[in-house]
């Protein structure tokens, strides 16, 4: 979606931040195509929704985890895990894929020693390429750990059992960081 001219894209964590960036949505002239998302909150959100803001949760400069949509849950998981492990982690709600906030992702690749993109998407066109696309305009090298659906059909079930299925639960989230940083 986010190739489409003109069209935002808003990918809320919970009800409580879909029910935010629609009203402000609703006063913008823009077209914004909305990834619908009715689960409770995993966190409290400390920022109002801002379009083409993100939300930064957590400071840390071991790792970076850049989420959006519904996986925030596993993300707040694998950061106590992480945590538990002694990293340092800094947390960032992207919120709107398009437009993006360059500057979290940017400050995220200079400042932790991985960035780590966490999506249920698939690798190419969604948050792994927009960091590519924003580290090559910049010039800039990073360690990127991209973590998103497999290039192929996913396996239909309960939610629950498509993000084990996938390797989206929180452990299996913190693992694969974990590996990244041996």
């Amino acid at each position: 979606m986010r190739t489409l001219p003109n069209v935002m894209v808003f990918c809320p964590s919970d009800a409580e931040e879909l029910a935010q960036g629609i009203k402000v949505l609703a006063e913008y002239p823009a077209p914004c195509y909305i990834r619908h998302n009715p689960h409770p909150a995993p966190i409290a959100h400390p920022a109002p929704f801002e379009i083409g803001k993100a939300e930064v949760l957590s400071d840390g400069n071991d790792v970076a985890i850049l989420v959006y949509g519904f996986l925030l849950r596993e993300a707040v998981k694998a950061k106590a895990i992480l945590e538990a492990q002694g990293k340092s982690v800094r947390l960032v709600n992207i919120r709107m894929p398009k437009p993006i906030d360059e500057s979290v992702i940017l400050n995220a690749v200079k400042d932790c020693h991985l960035v780590v993109t966490l999506e249920d998407h698939f690798l190419t066109g969604g948050l792994y390429s927009i960091v590519a696309e924003l580290l090559l305009k910049h010039r800039l090298t990073g360690n990127v750990l991209p973590i998103a659906l497999e290039h192929r059909w996913f396996k239909p079930a309960l939610l629950d059992r498509v993000l084990e299925y996938e390797g989206f639960t929180g452990k299996q989230i913190a693992d694969k960081i974990l590996n990244a940083l041996a």
